[in-house]
Parts: structure tokens; C-alpha cells; sequence
């Protein structure tokens, strides 16, 4: 055997694996600098690891690859073109995560921007560690953030405040359908300003289904918890197949719950339209004429 000829390779295959360690390296979960708390953070993605590769994207772009999670449960983020909404649920004591998320605009993503949204519907797994979160999709693959400044940039659907929200004069955000004890089933198409409610203390009520404006009055008994709603579409574009079960639905509505700032329609004994208040800002139904 040709001992110098073995002697270079050695030597080469040392260094890649001295290079690899130290890539690795850079990526373990040591020297946080802060303790930033699971929700209301804002995280920004470093790095996309698998076993044998690790991927750093989104560095070109502060506001490309970016999470948040609400404590109520909603998630808003950043592909590389698009904004970003879902919902997640969390077992702290398995470090389990289960996450679902939906585009709001609907630019072409990069093939990194396709990278990052299939690895993140496949996360199930979190570990955090000071200011770095991960969001494992495999065994031995995960989604690696780093704690940053939330500059208001997100856009949000609900609103994060704590103050209770009244059933008349508050712009209601669907959140979904719902049965007693089940997950809101989310309506498509997913955007800030569509599929809302606004009654009016006087009896007048405002909304947008998928597409449309709409316009009508409402009739309110809070002792027995019950109303009424009647609606008509101001504007006449075609509405989504979510959008003509929801106002079908909307019609039969005949009570409600209100409690924590989450308010439910019945439309029959146990299924309702379950709502939120909506965010600042995205509410254009003062836009309507009045009666």
C-alpha cells in the first residue's frame, strides 16, 4: 500500500469532519443570551437541519421566516412571500406541538420558501432552550429559530387585548365552525378583513362574508340569551363554497354564548359560528352605509 497516497486522504477526511463538527456545532443549544418565552416571542428561523445537511435560509430578508404564537392558541408568521396565519396546540410535558397554518396572500414562494412550509407542517416536536426554539419535523430534523424583535409587522387577525369585549359595537372575526367540545374548523379564504359581524346597539348589523358586504338587522334578548339575524349582501361578487355555508348558517342563528372575548352563534343545538374580536385595523365595515 501506497502509504502516502492513504496519508493525504486521512488528512482530508479529518478536516471534513473537524468542518462538520464545528457546522454542527454552532447549532447546538449552548450560550442563550436571554430567556424568551414560547408565546408572544417573535422567532426568526436560522437554520433548517437534517442529519446530514444544514440549510441556513432567510438571511437576506429580516422579514422572511418569521413565527409567532399567541397564548389564545393563534399563529401568525412569514413564508418568504407570504403572510402566514394558524392554530397550534401545545403539551408542555411531552414538548409536543401540533401546529396548522394557512397562506393570507398567495405570491410563489422560492424553492426555500416551499422548503420551509413543508418542513413546518410537519412539526410535532419543540425543544426550547433561552432565546433559541426548535421545531422538529423528524428524528433527526428540525427547524431552528432565534429570538427577535416583534416589530408589529404581523399580521394579525384577532385582537390580543384584555379588556372584554362587548356583544354590540365590537367587530367580530370568524374563527370558524365549531360542535361543543371540537377545534373551529377554519374558512377559507384566510384573510384578516373577511367573515365578520358588527351589531349595532340600535339593531342594525354589518358584516363581510368571503366576498361580499353585507347589511341587516339583528334582535337581541340577553336575558334569554337569544337573537336573530338578518342579512343581505350589498355587493353581488360570487361567494367561495365556504362563503354560502356561512351565510346559510349565519340565518339560522338563534342564541348565543359570550365569555372571554370568544362569542358563539348557534345555528342548532350544539354546532355554532365561533368568533373573536378582530384586530385593530382590519375591520372595514364602518365602510357600509347606515340604513
Amino acid at each position: 500500500m501506497n502509504i502516502n497516497y492513504v496519508k493525504p486522504q486521512m488528512q482530508a477526511i479529518i478536516l471534513f469532519l473537524l468542518i462538520l463538527f464545528v457546522s454542527c456545532d454552532q447549532y447546538e443549544l449552548s450560550s442563550p443570551t436571554l430567556d424568551a418565552p414560547f408565546t408572544g416571542t417573535a422567532w426568526k428561523l436560522e437554520a433548517v437541519v437534517s442529519s446530514d445537511t444544514i440549510k441556513t435560509i432567510g438571511v437576506d430578508n429580516e422579514k422572511s421566516y418569521l413565527l409567532l404564537f399567541e397564548p389564545d392558541g393563534n399563529a401568525y408568521g412569514f413564508s418568504y412571500n407570504n403572510h402566514l396565519w394558524g392554530k397550534y396546540t401545545l403539551n408542555e410535558q411531552q414538548k409536543s406541538i401540533h401546529a396548522k397554518f394557512y397562506p393570507m396572500t398567495y405570491a410563489l414562494e422560492p424553492p426555500e420558501g416551499e422548503l420551509f412550509l413543508d418542513r413546518l407542517s410537519k412539526v410535532h416536536v419543540y425543544v426550547l432552550s433561552g432565546d433559541v426554539l426548535r421545531l422538529h419535523f423528524s428524528e433527526n430534523g428540525y427547524l431552528q429559530f432565534r429570538a427577535t424583535e416583534d416589530d408589529g409587522s404581523f399580521k394579525r387577525i384577532f385582537s390580543d387585548t384584555s379588556e372584554m369585549a362587548s356583544l354590540t359595537g365590537t367587530a367580530w372575526k370568524l374563527e370558524g365552525f365549531s360542535s361543543r367540545g371540537g377545534e373551529p374548523d377554519m374558512l377559507k379564504p384566510v384573510s384578516p378583513k373577511n367573515y365578520q359581524l358588527l351589531f349595532e346597539s340600535g339593531g342594525d348589523a354589518y358584516g363581510k362574508s368571503s366576498t361580499n358586504h353585507l347589511r341587516g338587522k339583528h334582535t337581541l334578548d340577553e336575558e334569554k340569551k337569544t337573537i336573530r339575524v338578518d342579512m343581505q349582501t350589498m355587493t353581488k361578487v360570487n361567494e367561495t363554497p365556504d362563503g354560502k355555508l356561512y351565510l346559510d348558517r349565519l340565518s339560522k342563528v338563534y342564541r348565543y354564548e359570550l365569555a372571554d372575548n370568544v362569542l358563539r352563534l348557534y345555528y342548532s343545538k350544539e354546532e355554532y359560528l365561533q368568533y373573536r374580536p378582530a384586530a385593530a385595523g382590519t375591520s372595514s365595515l364602518d365602510e357600509i352605509p347606515a340604513f
